[in-house]
């Protein structure tokens, strides 16, 4: 019954973290990136190897120009998965960005 009640648990934790990754897509589409950013961590929290969620969650903090925080998110990725060529771009993209900010304040 243990055994049961444990798979049961995980097909629902499956079901959920994708409906919570499917919703945070919604927002991210529509511009909500603080929403996407929410249903995306809700997600991890179910699966903290949750690649797809870590990914999109990057992709909603870039575009809030959190750099740091994307380049964290696409780290996870790569941690998880070191031949992901989409999370090194992006992850290379948001140094880029940190990196011009950077070259900014000093010019200022």
């Amino acid at each position: 019954m243990k055994k049961f009640l444990k798979n049961l648990l995980k097909l629902n934790n499956g079901f959920q973290k994708k409906n919570l990754k499917k919703i945070g897509n919604e927002k991210f589409e529509k511009n909500d990136y603080k929403g996407a950013i929410e249903e995306y961590s809700k997600a991890i929290k179910l699966d903290y190897q949750f690649k797809e969620a870590y990914r999109n969650r990057g992709m909603a903090k870039h575009e809030l120009q959190d750099y740091q925080g994307a380049i964290e998110d696409f780290s996870k990725v790569i941690a998880l998965d070191p031949h992901n060529e989409d999370a090194l771009l992006q992850r290379s993209f948001a140094y880029k960005q940190l990196s011009n900010l950077d070259l900014n304040k000093i010019k200022e």
